[in-house]
């Protein structure tokens, strides 16, 4: 039975860009999930392949391979709340020193009742604090 997850940038772009035995453990895992994401996730990965274009790590036409493969990879995207209070999404980061962004992907995780992948230490460490299961790389 596939496992349904909340993902973040960070594995997402461990899973594009990590060569040898992490990538390949990060992409077994996510091949056999449903992928979940808020819509930052979105402006996450796609920012990061165009600074990697930008430094010449990539090719143009790599990286719209890469946007071509996240678009057919099917990620469930969450719509954050229209009218998400800023004093909310800083009261979740605070207490665990995660940056709003993170926040955001704690957030979507304890709202849909599901595990976090996420390679990010304080992230993970913070799902933890508050009782969000972790996905492991190594299973």
């Amino acid at each position: 039975m596939r496992q349904r997850m909340v993902i973040d940038a960070s594995a997402t772009l461990a899973w594009l860009f990590e060569e040898g035995a992490i990538g390949k453990q990060i992409g077994a895992i996510l091949a056999d999930a449903d992928r979940v994401a808020p819509s930052l996730w979105q402006l996450e990965v796609v920012n990061a392949i165009l600074v990697k274009e930008r430094r010449k790590l990539l090719t143009v036409e790599r990286g719209i391979q890469l946007l071509e493969l996240l678009e057919d990879w099917g990620v469930e995207i969450i719509a954050q709340p229209p009218a998400r209070a800023l004093k909310q999404l800083a009261a979740r980061a605070r207490p665990h020193q995660l940056t709003a962004y993170d926040a955001v992907y704690l957030e979507t995780a304890i709202g849909q009742g599901l595990p976090l992948f996420t390679r990010d230490a304080n992230l993970r460490s913070a799902a933890l604090r508050v009782g969000v299961p972790l996905i492991s790389e190594t299973r």
